[in-house]
Parts: structure tokens; C-alpha cells; sequence
């Protein structure tokens, strides 16, 4: 929900108030709780539910982001 109260010294901009999130709520892996969170954002009807930003640090421990789209999780030996 944007939140229009713009007025001297404020910016609109969407509330994303909502439920903590738990860990004993959790899906027991990582897998599983992607499926789910992306599943709840089709089922909401988001705009773009797999758009996601992903971050990797570098060799100095700096963080990189790149903002992605998650078409597929695949699953890997031993992983």
C-alpha cells in the first residue's frame, strides 16, 4: 500500500508493515521456503513475484547486489 503523506521533509513510499517472520514458522529448507515465498506472491498477484535481489560478497567481504528474476531453482547433487 503507498502511503501519500507527503508533505515537507517526507517521501511517499509503500508501507511493507506486515507478520514477523518466525523461525519455527520456517520451511525446514531453504528450497522449500523459496517455493513458498514465491508461490505467496503469485498467489497475491504482485506484479513481478520472482524478482528478487541477490547479494554475493567479493574477495574483501563487500557485498555486490544485482537485482534478478528467479525462473527456475534447481536442484543439485548434495546441495
Amino acid at each position: 500500500m503507498v502511503q501519500p503523506n507527503v508533505g515537507a521533509g517526507t517521501v511517499a513510499r509503500i508501507d511493507y508493515t506486515g507478520e514477523p517472520l518466525l523461525e519455527s514458522e520456517l520451511a525446514p529448507t531453504w528450497r522449500e521456503q523459496l517455493s513458498n515465498w514465491l508461490a505467496d506472491g503469485v498467489e497475491a498477484g504482485l506484479p513481478e513475484p520472482t524478482g528478487m535481489v541477490l547479494a554475493t560478497p567479493d574477495q574483501h567481504g563487500r557485498p555486490s547486489t544485482r537485482r534478478v528474476a528467479c525462473t527456475a531453482i534447481a536442484r543439485r547433487s548434495g546441495r
